[in-house]
């Protein structure tokens, strides 16, 4: 990641404008804001989208080096524009692919198929060897250790017990 990008996504310019949304927020949730805003976050995005599955930190730094190029146009009194990465690992099959599940991408979508693991059967995952997971870990330290401050963290999508279930076994 470029001097630049660091420079840019730690400026203490974008950290207040976020400050200033989130006592927006808490004025609403305590009932002294009455009237409504706008909430819309940016993403950034590497070019190539599959390589967090092969080079998760390469995609980190592709996708912090893209949201800083958008974060001084997100800058608004109307509406708040929080500026974020979101690690789409497997869409909302991540915890199923970490049960087991084949998961394949088709027609522009992960899709699942059924385990043929029994009901009751299923092993606890692995979660010092299994590659799902290790990439997810590999996302979050990526973003960790190259020290931003303004951006949100998006994490994998973890489901309900009950859309597991009826991933895994129908």
């Amino acid at each position: 990641m470029t001097e630049k990008t660091r420079e840019i996504l730690n400026d203490k310019r974008l950290t207040e404008y976020h400050n200033k949304w989130f006592d927006e927020m808490y004025a609403v949730y305590k009932g002294e804001r009455k009237e409504p805003f706008y909430l819309n976050g940016v993403y950034g995005s590497a070019p190539d989208p599959n390589i967090i599955y092969t080079e998760p930190e390469k995609w980190v730094e592709q996708a912090l080096e893209d949201l800083a190029k958008k974060a001084y146009d997100v800058i608004s009194e109307e509406r708040f524009v929080p500026l974020c990465i979101q690690q789409d690992i497997y869409g909302v099959h991540f915890t199923d692919k970490i049960f087991g599940a084949e998961v394949v991408l088709k027609s522009g979508g992960w899709n699942s198929f059924y385990l043929t693991t029994p009901i009751g059967e299923l092993k606890k995952p692995d979660l010092e060897t299994n590659e799902t997971w290790l990439i997810a870990k590999r996302v979050a330290k990526a973003f960790v250790d190259l020290d931003v401050s303004v951006p949100f963290f998006g994490l994998p999508t973890i489901a309900s017990v009950l859309n597991i279930a009826v991933n895994l076994y129908g």
